[in-house]
C-alpha cells in the first residue's frame, strides 16, 4: 500500500509531506497510520461495508461504537472522554485545571 501511494504522491518525501498535510499524520507515524487504514479496509470488508457511501460509512462506524460500548473504552481524563456515538476522543471541562495558555482575564491576571 505504501509503495502505490508513494507512486501516486511522486516519492516518499512527497507522501509523508501529503499525509501531513491531509491527516496530520507525522512521518514517523505514517506507517502505524497505514496499517490502521489497512485494518479498517479489512473490517469495512468483513462487514460488507462500502466506505464510498453513506450507508457503508454509516454500518462501519455503527460497528465501531457497538465494539467500544462493549469493551467499555475509557481514557484518561487528561485527554478528554470517549464518545461511544461518534467513536472518538471529545473535550471534556476539567475545572480542577486552569487553561494557562487562555487569554487573562482581570479575575484570573
Amino acid at each position: 500500500m505504501r509503495t502505490a501511494l508513494e507512486q501516486q504522491a511522486g516519492g516518499a518525501k512527497a507522501l509523508e509531506t501529503a499525509w501531513l498535510e491531509q491527516y496530520g499524520v507525522a512521518p514517523a507515524r505514517l506507517d502505524e497510520s497505514l496499517r490502521t487504514e489497512i485494518e479498517a479496509q479489512k473490517l469495512a470488508a468483513r462487514l460488507g461495508a462500502d466506505m464510498n457511501t453513506n450507508e457503508g460509512k454509516a454500518a462501519f462506524w455503527k460497528a465501531m461504537s457497538d465494539a467500544s460500548k462493549k469493551l467499555n473504552v475509557d481514557l484518561n481524563p487528561r485527554y478528554g472522554a470517549w464518545d461511544v456515538q461518534k467513536s472518538s476522543r471529545v473535550d471534556v471541562k476539567t475545572p480542577w485545571l486552569r487553561e494557562v495558555t487562555a487569554a487573562q482575564t482581570p479575575e484570573t491576571a
